[in-house]
């Protein structure tokens, strides 16, 4: 290794054949003042030198003092002083363990991107990572000077960045208590429901927020209250005049879409709404049951009929396709086809005697009517009518 000394104007060779030689007018200097110098790498007190003069510096670049101490870093012995060491606090930093510390809180985040357990734990770790690197700048920058301290401050500032850059994630609507009134659905909406949800909601025309394809197939909050299934808030708007889960979820979203834009709930104004909507609705069922035709279309009156009119619509091909599954339980790929033909003409959704039929039976939902005819339409074909007989009685 060669290095430079600047004496006055001038640069002197340090090291000659593999050994560091002491300059001639460095010798003189010394020899007057009756001191000769010390061999290199001895504890030598280099403050005989005369003014103007700078001492010779260690391997590590930095100048002698009385305390000398060492560090090795990838198998490289690095003399360093008691000055250097007090500036670095880490007189014996390992490497690995270093790097996986500052690894760790990077490796969380990007594996848990989106998860909220990778933001908890570089959340978790951000301190102890920030005094790695502060600990990490100042040794490494007393060892490599201001390479390293420009890269190690450029990994902090891009942690920081990711750190806090995430979106603050909203808390979960299925992990929180159902509400038990329209009141205090507001507040857990504010909480959980998606900011374009609540912009949507915000934005659009209260009669038409249910019709909206982000709303119309029930979004979180539906699921979650169970307005379904007989929940607390399903049982507050019962006791308060509405019954059905469709009513009850758009009284919320009217609600909410008013209460956004710091308007009037007028929850009793709404519920008389959909009183008169459903009488109109009761006074169409009641016209259409009494009917054996809709649209022109004949509608059959009990399960038996059902097949008898099957047996005119269908193809001789269809019967057969129908008749080769191995079992009825098969026929529900037919759900959105046929199935979606039967309820739609045969008036499953809109009301008709044979709705009303299995609405006696306990069978409340068009899909499940549907499903039943066709199951049970396969038993016919192969001349098994226990089944279907027993679920008539």
């Amino acid at each position: 290794m060669r290095r430079r000394a600047k004496i006055g104007g001038r640069r002197l060779r340090r090291r000659a054949n593999g050994q560091e030689q002491v300059p001639e007018a460095v010798r003189a200097a010394g020899t007057a003042r009756g001191k000769s110098p010390k061999a290199p790498g001895s504890p030598a007190d280099f403050g005989d030198f005369p003014r103007g003069i700078p001492a010779p510096r260690t391997l590590s670049g930095t100048s002698p003092g009385p305390c000398r101490g060492a560090g090795s870093l990838g198998g490289l012995r690095l003399n360093l002083t008691g000055s250097d060491w007090r500036g670095v606090f880490l007189p014996r930093a390992k490497p690995v363990p270093a790097a996986i510390l500052a690894g760790l809180p990077v490796a969380g985040y990007c594996c848990g991107y989106g998860e909220a357990w990778g933001r908890k734990l570089v959340l978790v770790l951000y301190v102890p990572f920030n005094i790695f690197g502060v600990l990490a700048i100042r040794m490494f920058t007393a060892i490599f000077k201001s390479n390293m301290k420009a890269l190690i401050t450029t990994i902090l500032v891009i942690y920081h960045l990711v750190t806090f850059g995430q979106t603050k994630e909203k808390p979960n609507v299925y992990e929180l208590p159902i509400p038990k009134a329209l009141n205090e659905c507001y507040s857990l909406l504010d909480r959980t429901m998606p900011d374009d949800e609540i912009l949507l909601i915000k934005t659009l025309p209260e009669d038409s927020i249910y019709c909206n394809q982000s709303f119309r197939n029930g979004i979180d909050f539906f699921h979650a209250w169970k307005l379904y299934d007989g929940s607390r808030l399903t049982q507050y708007f019962n006791k308060i005049g509405l019954h059905e889960s469709y009513s009850i979820y758009n009284t919320i979203l009217v609600s909410y879409h008013r209460y956004l834009n710091k308007k009037d709930v007028r929850l009793e104004e709404q519920i008389k709404q959909y009183h008169a909507i459903q009488r109109k609705e009761e006074q169409e069922f009641l016209a259409k049951v009494k009917k054996d035709t809709l649209n022109g279309i004949y509608v059959p009156k009990d399960l038996k009929d059902c097949f008898i009119q099957l047996d005119k619509m269908l193809s001789e091909n269809s019967k057969v396709e129908i008749k080769s599954l191995e079992s009825k339980e098969e026929t529900i790929k037919y759900h959105h086809d046929l199935g979606m033909t039967l309820r739609n003409a045969w008036g499953l959704w809109g009301g008709s005697r044979l709705s009303k039929y299995f609405l006696d039976k306990k069978v409340n939902h068009p899909d499940t009517m549907s499903a039943l005819i066709l199951a049970f339409y396969y038993d016919w074909l192969h001349n098994n009518n226990e089944g279907w007989r027993k679920w008539v009685q």
